[in-house]
């Protein structure tokens, strides 16, 4: 999880691309002078190899990208309606401290 206050550069590199959701509050994502507002409930997707961005505003996002992990991890998918967020979120995420960790 994000926390974005102010100014947050961040690096898609061509290893990954980035998935963003906005949890709470409202951010600009600024790329080559185009920007896009996110308000909570709002994501984005950078593709790989983008190179440099930067969120900007108050909020918390979480950021999905394609890691490098060591061992292998039990990988975990939620699908959902619009309606289903708030409950999965609330009663599985933050349950767990805001991690997953199955």
């Amino acid at each position: 999880m994000l926390n974005v206050e102010g100014d947050m550069p961040l690096h898609a590199d061509g290893r990954s691309f980035h998935a963003l959701l906005c949890v709470s509050g409202s951010c600009g994502i600024t790329f080559g002078g185009e920007r896009l507002t996110l308000d909570r409930g709002a994501s984005a997707f950078v593709p790989a190899g983008i190179g440099e961005y930067v969120l900007s505003g108050s909020a918390q996002v979480l950021l999905s990208a394609r890691g490098h992990a060591k061992k292998k991890k039990k990988t975990i998918l939620f699908i959902c309606t619009a309606g289903d967020y708030n409950d999965i979120y609330n009663n599985t995420f933050m349950k767990r401290g805001g991690t997953y960790g199955w």
